[in-house]
């Protein structure tokens, strides 16, 4: 296995994403540094190819299917384009970013609930994100999570958008966002974890989607689908709201609950809504002990951390696993003592994603200090 060939691939998507994460390094590091200048010199390069492949195949996005974008969305690619372009025109300056941005974000927009679905309790439930803008599947994150994408999206274009009728569009969809992920922490009270999402109970129809959003998975998942489902809350005829995602052969949620509590942590901060940021700082609450197992789940911190799944390393403190699961088809949390994968696997991503949680909450912090 040392042998191995690693799976390599030139994805636009792949592309824009990385451009960002670079974009988001430069404009971190001190005006001084060599290294600012070294990413300044490939940015727009970089940017301009994953444009060119994107225009042979817009949102076209097939890698290998172990890859863990495999399950991208026309819409959370499109947050990928705007969080970037976003970047890339405060580094610039130039004009012709700023133009996408805002012609993406149209579309963007348009993949999202904007009328509401009729509640059982008698609201309307605005806010959550489609695949795309057919409407016909939520976007939904089952193991890697990149909910945030949408947020950093709505974050960054806030900043450069001149429309005037856009940027109140763009409001709206920022407070609708926001009331949805309220929303959703409810549903695991009064443990401060929030819950997946939304599902239609004929998603699994959508054969396309469903075979990029599960992996390695046979026939009988689209049984265990409606099975899962049910076992989740009904809200309104013919939805429901899962605690925890419709998944099979990867299961933890750990990703998912930082990469929302991001999203939570950039909304608390554009609305100035104090429970949002509070729905952040409860997911990393859940993960260090707050959880019905009275477990942390970061190796060396807190109480009752269990023996991770490691492989050849060895525990390292700060090592965190894909997290709790559930029992087969239920909708409960699960945390066997056995240690094996997914779900006692260490994953070096979410140290990073708690590293990124953080951050934005001691922005949130600065910030507070600024205006107070």
């Amino acid at each position: 296995m040392d042998d191995a060939k690693a799976r390599v691939h030139n994805s636009s998507y792949d592309n824009f994403l990385i451009t960002g994460i670079l974009a988001k390094i430069y404009l971190s590091l001190s005006e001084e540094s060599d290294l600012r200048e070294k990413i300044a010199s490939i940015l727009e390069i970089d940017y301009e190819e994953a444009l060119t492949e994107f225009k042979k195949a817009p949102f076209v996005h097939e890698p290998i299917s172990w890859e863990h974008t495999y399950s991208t969305s026309k819409s959370s690619y499109l947050a990928t384009m705007i969080w970037t372009a976003a970047l890339l025109y405060q580094i610039t300056d130039k004009v012709d970013y700023q133009l996408l941005v805002e012609q993406k974000l149209v579309e963007l927009l348009a993949c999202q609930e904007t009328d509401g679905i009729s509640l059982f309790d008698g609201t309307l439930l605005k806010g959550m994100f489609y695949r795309d803008e057919k409407k016909k599947v939520f976007q939904h994150f089952n193991h890697q999570a990149r909910e945030h994408l949408y947020a950093y999206a709505m974050t960054e274009a806030q900043k450069i958008i001149t429309d005037e009728e856009l940027k109140v569009k763009l409001s709206t969809s920022v407070s609708n966002y926001g009331t949805y992920l309220k929303y959703l922490m409810k549903f695991a009270a009064p443990y401060p974890m929030i819950a997946s999402g939304i599902y239609e109970k004929n998603e699994w129809q959508d054969k396309e989607s469903f075979d990029k959003q599960h992996l390695l998975v046979g026939p009988e998942a689209k049984i265990e689908f409606q099975e899962q489902l049910v076992a989740g809350e009904q809200i309104a005829e013919n939805y429901y709201i899962k605690r925890f995602p419709v998944w099979f052969s990867f299961r933890g949620n750990s990703a998912i609950l930082l990469s929302m509590g991001e999203s939570a942590a950039l909304l608390g901060k554009l609305l100035g809504d104090k429970s949002l940021t509070e729905i952040a700082y409860q997911q990393l609450e859940w993960l260090i002990g707050k959880n019905p197992f009275g477990q942390s789940m970061m190796f060396g911190e807190g109480h009752q951390f269990p023996e991770m799944y490691t492989v050849s390393s060895g525990e390292i403190v700060g090592e965190m696993p894909v997290g709790v699961q559930t029992f087969e088809n239920e909708d409960a949390p699960y945390w066997p003592q056995f240690n094996n994968a997914t779900y006692k696997e260490v994953w070096v991503g979410l140290a990073g994603k708690w590293f990124t949680l953080v951050s934005k909450l001691l922005e949130e912090e600065e910030y507070e200090k600024v205006i107070g």
